[in-house]
Order: C-alpha cells, then structure tokens, then sequence
C-alpha cells in the first residue's frame, strides 16, 4: 500500500508554508484520499528562480554605501 503523508508532512519536505504546499499540491493534481501519496510528494521538484523585478540591493552588489 502506498504511504500517505499529510499536508504538513509535505510542507516540511519542500521547506514552505502549508498553504503553499496545498497550492503545489493542488498545481501538479496530486489528490488526496486520507493523505497524500508520499511518492507523487517526493517526485515534485521545485524550480526557484530569482526575481527579476527588483533591483539588486547594496548588499547584493557588494557595495558598502559609501562607509
């Protein structure tokens, strides 16, 4: 019988909050039935990619404000 892990075994797993691992969860159509399946939760690979509409702060462009 496949292992089922709750939503807050999922989020743990990925490192987000439970609501965001309901959305990831709900985006990759993953169903739960008393649980989800840990191996369909253990296959999901999440892509994290940087933002691109802020502009880099001192801190990331090494820069010491002028100290």
């Amino acid at each position: 019988m496949t292992e089922l892990w709750t939503v807050e075994q999922a989020s743990k797993h990925w490192g987000v909050s439970v609501s965001r691992a309901r959305a990831i969860l709900a985006n990759r159509k993953i169903k739960r039935v008393s649980g989800y399946p840990a191996d369909q939760i253990k296959a999901v690979e999440l892509r994290q990619g940087a933002r691109t509409d802020l502009a880099p702060s001192a801190d990331q462009t090494g820069a010491d404000g002028g100290a």
